[in-house]
């Protein structure tokens, strides 16, 4: 490409005739134009002083063991006095520690510069630019393969000095030759791009440090303003595009899952569902890549490179040649989302990797699924599987998650590319509810994101060794709401915990569990020689709520031999040893003030522990400034509630004094140590005083809810009462409650007293006759399944109170249970429509039992069609007749369904269904007589 002259040539004053003259206007006219439209391919560059939080250069790669131990931005002392970038690592034999900094794909030109003041006690670091061949596969299978292209070397030792590279075009002649010597002469190195500024700071072995200032680039031409007016690149067409048979599908396919990887095999990847988020600011919260709900843009797969963050996307119908330069961040496609896969799109998913295999090769990548059932045979399609994991609403403990999950996972024989999903936000419905009752009654925007929940469900997910956890995401992090920086944080928080974790766990496989006492929590072992992890986390939850054992220590009995060994406590990033105590034949381990996770690594190699500092030290600061940050906003909030909650009458219980000041002081000491970057005892402060707000907030919601006692009834089957401790919590819905926001349901609460509610506005809600089933009534359907079978019947004994009720049953005609969730649902029940005004707050109201559903994820799900399953209540293991209330709240004008879904083996009788809608008698007017006439 030729350089833009800076300055447009002077022509000559005398231009001859004037059929010349009008000539000439006309070419100088179409040469300025020419001219102003190529303008958008001019040269541009990059400055950057170093000086600012956070650090952009990263260690990469290195034959040498290099590892990071210091990097931080200094703020003077630069080449100009000013700030700059600190990088102290350790290394041992070797000739590479490479230091990237990621640029915007550019074009490999001659006129491609770049220089790095660059100050260190050694000599011998280099700078290069990092060039990228996007249709040569690396040996990993993940990324393109890439050369670096060298420059100048560091000399001056003590002094800063500032090295450089250009030449681009030169030098990466020869290092095509010599590509093709290894790869092959037919290899493509077409479409070649660097993509980051690169420094080999190896300077020999021990430690060294490394102060880098004022990065200049110049000459850059970004890929992306130029694809459409390159003409270099071939189009896609019957000429260019080879004719596939469809019996050499299944050796593409085959060909393409042997030579790519869905996910890494060195790690766990942590992806999140993109919406819209600066990719920078995805990278600083530890997530390695992005799963797009469309294919991808040029834009979005540019900052990919830049950021060097992984894509994960829906394929495109067609391929775009414009995009065939860009695509390596691209590592997978991804078939699952928008659309249930069940077993009436086996088909049509194996019809689409068909397609995706005829695709030019450039386009061929492994293929992910999100199936929702038939998981073997969508295992046999795909190069990697994303398995859900059961809504935290739905209080499902962990021991019944490891059992389902490990029961899918016995079912797909040979594939080991496993992901698991997790959601880490509110579901939309709840979200937008929520939303609208703020805007309604005028509360602020405040609440507490009820993150320990999500970190106990990754932390179960982990005990399978996933190759990737993938957090679903309805809304954005930088949407600029509370609970979307608290949210962010504890998503930092747990990628820290996964990166640590990571290489002990990837290899690791499932082993027996061990007995625990003093507390409810699931013990989750995972063994790799020479050593064992324990994964602890905690059954003390009702949905979203969990608690820490705050008051009670936790003790774990493990076989006598273990006493041999040694145990290391790793919850607060850091490697604290504990003491095995001899207990009639058994070794204890015992846990004071456990966290809602605990892990801990036994083995007989005491040289566990150093090898443990090194995965676990480098994540403790950012840990530890997520972790006291979230614990201290937690406890201000709640304290904070608990007031507003008592002021307002909405709660008769005190605040718990002790434990409050306890909490407040913890945090104090927690900055204290902050302060001081002692992460260790910030992290076991913050998480202390975590547990104790986890205390505050439950008892707080059990003091809002008491209220609602009185209306539910006792149980007639059993003569056992309902308590608020239990039950209520699990059967009743609030959407405040739901999602953490007592301070908006203390300004709700009103609403939710005995007086101002409607008559049921259901005529037929108390099944009291056979013809409630007839056409125009109640709704009874069921899925089309030869391994199953469900009915509906009206009974008239049994029933709670009238004259009858509404018997839901389901069974296996296979002999084997149905499973839970989407492949366990058989049948759907739905009451008749109920017209709502827009802006109206509901009530429901129903009398279930449940027989059966033993399985994990089963039972008898109850919703309303407006909010749908994410809001509903999950009934299992109830036999007698148990009240369910669900408060909702509507934004537009619409009918209203009552629903019951039967999920799994079991019986569920239904009876007195009731909606009312908030609808109070206007005030009497009070008798005032005006003082003048």
């Amino acid at each position: 490409m030729k350089r833009i002259p800076r300055v447009a040539p002077r022509w000559a004053r005398s231009l001859g005739t004037k059929r010349n003259q009008n000539r000439h206007v006309i070419t100088h006219a179409f040469v300025l134009l020419m001219l102003m439209l190529s303008a958008q391919v001019a040269h541009a560059q990059l400055f950057d002083s170093l000086d600012s939080y956070p650090p952009r250069w990263r260690l990469d790669t290195s034959d040498c063991r290099a590892r990071v131990t210091e990097h931080k931005n200094v703020i003077s002392g630069g080449i100009d006095e000013g700030g700059f970038e600190s990088l102290r690592f350790e290394a041992g034999l070797g000739s590479r520690a490479i230091f990237i900094y990621p640029i915007e794909p550019t074009y490999p030109l001659n006129d491609l510069v770049a220089r790095l003041a660059v100050q260190s006690a050694r000599s011998g670091a280099k700078i290069g630019l990092r060039i990228r061949f996007p249709n040569l596969r690396a040996a990993d299978g993940q990324r393109s393969q890439s050369i670096v292209v060298y420059g100048t070397s560091y000399s001056q030792s003590g002094r800063f000095q500032t090295i450089g590279v250009g030449q681009v075009e030169s030098q990466i002649g020869i290092r095509r030759a010599q590509l093709r010597a290894q790869y092959g002469a037919e290899v493509d190195l077409g479409g070649a791009f660097v993509d980051a500024v690169v420094i080999n700071g190896y300077c020999g072995p021990g430690e060294t440090t490394l102060h880098l200032d004022n990065l200049h680039i110049e000459g850059m031409v970004p890929l992306k303003q130029s694809t459409k007016q390159r003409l270099d690149i071939q189009p896609i067409g019957p000429a260019n595009q080879p004719a596939v048979a469809k019996a050499t599908l299944a050796s593409s396919s085959a060909a393409r899952r042997g030579k790519l990887a869905a996910f890494s095999q060195k790690k766990i990847v942590k992806v999140l569902e993109y919406q819209g988020e600066p990719l920078q600011w995805l990278r600083s919260l530890g997530f390695d890549g992005i799963l797009l709900s469309q294919p991808p843009t040029a834009e979005i797969l540019s900052e990919a490179i830049q950021t060097q963050i992984a894509v994960y996307a829906p394929p495109p119908a067609s391929p775009d040649p414009a995009l065939e330069r860009l695509l390596d961040p691209v590592v997978a496609w991804y078939l699952g989302g928008g659309v249930a896969l069940d077993r009436s799109r086996v088909t049509q998913a194996a019809a689409t990797l068909a397609t995706l295999d005829a695709m030019p090769e450039r386009w061929h990548r492994p293929v992910i699924i999100s199936p929702v059932e038939s998981w073997s045979s969508y295992a046999s399609l795909a190069d990697g599987l994303v398995l859900p994991t059961a809504p935290r609403r739905f209080s499902i403990s962990g021991t019944q998650s490891a059992n389902e999950q490990h029961r899918i996972v016995n079912r797909l024989t040979g594939q080991t590319n496993l992901a698991i999903s997790i959601d880490s936000s509110s579901a939309e419905p709840l979200a937008s509810m929520n939303q609208s009752l703020r805007e309604t009654v005028g509360a602020p925007d405040v609440g507490n994101f009820r993150w320990q929940a999500m970190y106990v469900q990754v932390m179960e997910a982990l005990q399978h060794s996933p190759r990737a956890i993938l957090f679903r995401s309805k809304r954005s992090l930088v949407s600029g709401t509370p609970f979307s920086q608290q949210r962010s944080m504890a998503l930092s928080y747990i990628n820290r915990m996964i990166e640590a974790l990571s290489p002990w766990i990837s290899t690791a496989e499932r082993s027996s569990s061990y007995r625990v006492e003093g507390a409810r929590y699931h013990c989750a072992t995972l063994a790799e020689h020479p050593y064992q992890i324990l994964l602890l986390t905690s059954q003390q939850r009702v949905g979203d709520q969990v608690t820490a054992a705050s008051d009670e220590p936790l003790r774990i009995h493990l076989p006598s031999e273990r006493m041999k060994g040694v145990a290391w406590r790793l919850t607060d990033f850091s490697t604290q040893r504990l003491s095995f105590q001899q207990t009639s034949g058994a070794a204890v381990l015992e846990l004071d003030s456990p966290d809602v996770v605990e892990l801990i690594v036994i083995s007989n190699d005491p040289a566990i522990a150093a090898r443990l500092n090194r995965s676990f030290a480098p994540q403790a600061s950012r840990a530890a400034a997520d972790r006291w940050q979230l614990a201290r906003e937690h406890v201000q909030q709640v304290v904070q509630d608990w007031k507003f909650a008592v002021s307002a009458g909405a709660c008769r219980e005190l605040m718990p004094l002790e434990v409050t000041s306890n909490a407040e002081t913890l945090i104090q000491r927690a900055e204290t140590h902050y302060r001081s970057q002692q992460w260790e005892p910030t992290l076991r402060l913050s998480r202390l005083a975590d547990g104790n707000a986890l205390q505050i907030s439950q008892l707080l919601t059990q003091g809002l809810i008491a209220e609602h006692l009185a209306t539910f009834d006792v149980d007639r089957n059993t003569g056992q009462q309902t308590t608020a401790t239990d039950l209520l919590p699990r059967l009743f819905s609030c959407p405040p409650l739901d999602e953490g926001r007592p301070g908006l349901y203390v300004t709700w609460s009103p609403m939710l007293s005995r007086l101002g509610w409607s008559q049921n506005l259901i005529a037929s809600g108390g099944l009291d006759r056979p013809q409630v089933l007839s056409e125009g009534q109640w709704t009874f359907a069921k899925r089309q399944l030869d391994r199953a079978e469900a009915n509906v019947q009206w009974i008239n004994r049994g029933y709670h109170s009238g004259a009858g009720a509404l018997r839901l049953d389901a069974h296996s005609l296979t002999g084997q249970s149905m499973g839970g969730g989407y492949e366990g649902t058989i049948s759907i029940l739905a009451s008749p429509p109920v017209e709502l005004s827009a802006d109206q707050s509901f009530r429901i109201d129903v009398k279930v039992r449940t027989i059966g559903f033993g399985d994990p994820y089963q039972g008898l799900l109850v919703y309303d069609s407006i909010s749908g399953q994410e809001m509903g209540v999950l009934v299992n293991d109830q036999p007698g007749w148990t009240t369910v209330r669900l408060y909702r709240h509507n934004e537009t004008k619409r009918n209203l369904r009552v629903m019951f879904e039967v999920i799994g083996d079991g019986e569920a009788y239904i009876d007195d269904v009731k909606v009312r809608v908030w609808n109070p008698e206007p005030l009497i007017p009070l008798p005032f007589q005006p003082i003048t006439p």
